[in-house]
């Protein structure tokens, strides 16, 4: 007898996902911070895993003192502000022990800014943890720590420092129906946010 059907074969392919970089500079003007110059490098999916650091600068320079109190502007200081932020994605944090998929994102920053009365260095750290459990539902917990040192302040009050560190846990309910173009649908975030001197707050 003649068999008849169809032959099956197994095709295996294997795709891997390129590596990039990016490097941007963006140079402008600001009527309340002046001249400014900003620079970002980031890598994306370091190793194949979908993982991405990256830097970014900034830096301006002000040719007027508007935004600031009488002394101040009498003083006519003039200071160079700055800030710098580095920030690292895992995707897949421990997913070979834990057997889940369990985001980290962690970042760090220094920035000098001028305010009205007094001006200031603030210094972040920030690790983040997420985890999605369904389309519409996920979580993260956040814990940040923030140094803040005023300096050059008309009202001596001012001239102080703090320390600020808390924990800041989030559940987000995503009824929409596309993330990227939505048409219907409805998005709700409720966090919360604990600070004492557990988390490093004064």
């Amino acid at each position: 007898a003649e068999t008849t059907g169809c032959a099956k074969t197994n095709l295996v392919i294997q795709v891997k996902e390129k590596d990039f970089g990016l490097i941007e500079v963006a140079p402008g003007y600001r009527t309340d911070l002046g001249a400014k110059l900003s620079t970002g490098i980031t890598y994306n999916n370091l190793n194949g895993m979908n993982r991405s650091a990256s830097l970014r600068l900034q830096g301006n320079k002000r040719f007027n003192l508007d935004g600031f109190d009488e002394r101040r502007k009498k003083d006519d200081k003039d200071l160079f502000e700055y800030s710098a932020k580095a920030s690292f994605v895992e995707p897949y944090l421990f997913h070979k022990y834990i057997g889940t998929q369990v985001e980290f994102e962690g970042s760090a920053s220094f920035q000098r800014i001028r305010f009205y009365g007094f001006d200031a260095d603030i210094f972040r750290v920030s690790p983040q943890f997420s985890k999605t459990f369904s389309r519409w539902f996920s979580t993260s917990v956040r814990y940040q720590f923030e140094r803040i040192v005023q300096f050059d302040a008309t009202e001596e009050k001012d001239n102080d420092n703090f320390s600020i560190g808390g924990v800041t846990p989030t559940i987000t309910f995503d009824f929409r129906d596309d993330v990227v173009n939505q048409r219907k649908g409805a998005f709700f975030t409720l966090s919360s946010e604990w600070a004492n001197k557990y988390f490093g707050s004064m």
